[in-house]
């Protein structure tokens, strides 16, 4: 294959750009078109005592058994729900076309990779994909409801009703499911950082209760109620990810010697 100039990098780079740009806003128009289901059925969800989660949440602590989720949700603004609805549009079509994204990246990196490597890829954008998969999945099945229940049931006097906005409510879920995808990437973004040099087995290992403090504050900020036990269920997988994590640092450093 001929080897490109930097201009030539940059204008393959520029492609790959507009495509994903493309499929990004042909997937958003979609979702924007066919919403009804998304926020009834999605986004709502959670606001419905029969969701999934409730009834296996209850059948784990009775504390978690939902007879009635204490909030109307309202709008203040004109605008606010047609805002909303470009808005949710816009978010989910970003986590639709993560596939995609990740398909242009896996074209642009290819030609740079020895045969080898091009096989290590590929298993690494793949198993990328799945873990931020799980983590929306767990932030959207797990975190929120448990978060939802927590803050719905806390109250200062009889006299105040829960009437959140609308956009309050959707961006606390959005930015649970978010940044419990992002932070499942932690085997991913390790193995980078010990491909740069930046990461290694011997500091993880000698940093380790130091690291554990941080995931725990990590899972703090991820949750947005205070209570203990949904920081506890973000710590957990956390936790188990970091182990992971050393043995695919220590496996990139052994195939380096």
């Amino acid at each position: 294959m001929k080897e490109m100039n930097f201009f030539e990098h940059i204008e393959e780079l520029r492609w790959h750009i507009v495509r994903s740009v493309a499929f990004l806003l042909v997937v958003t128009i979609l979702i924007f078109i066919f919403s009804k289901f998304i926020f009834e059925d999605v986004i709502f969800g959670p606001l419905d005592v029969n969701f999934w989660s409730y009834k296996v949440l209850c059948k784990i602590a009775k504390d978690f058994c939902v007879t009635e989720i204490p909030v109307k949700l309202i709008n203040t603004e004109i605008a606010g729900q047609f805002f909303l609805h470009i808005k949710t549009a816009f978010m989910l079509g970003v986590m639709a076309s993560v596939p995609y994204f990740l398909w242009e990246v896996w074209l642009f990196i290819l030609p740079a990779l020895h045969k080898s490597e091009r096989n290590y890829a590929q298993v690494l954008l793949g198993f990328g994909f799945l873990l931020f998969l799980l983590g929306s999945a767990f932030g959207y099945f797990i975190i929120f409801p448990i978060t939802l229940i927590f803050l719905t049931g806390y109250t200062v006097s009889n006299d105040i009703v829960n009437m959140p906005n609308i956009s309050n409510y959707f961006e606390n879920l959005s930015d649970t499911v978010l940044w419990t995808g992002i932070m499942f990437e932690l085997p991913i973004i390790a193995y980078f950082l010990s491909k740069m040099g930046v990461l290694t087995t011997d500091f993880m290992h000698t940093y380790r209760k130091h690291l554990y403090v941080a995931i725990l504050v990590a899972a703090a900020a991820i949750t947005p109620s205070p209570d203990m036990f949904s920081q506890i269920m973000v710590a957990i997988p956390l936790f188990i990810l970091f182990e992971i994590s050393v043995l695919v640092v220590a496996r990139a450093q052994k195939s380096e010697n």
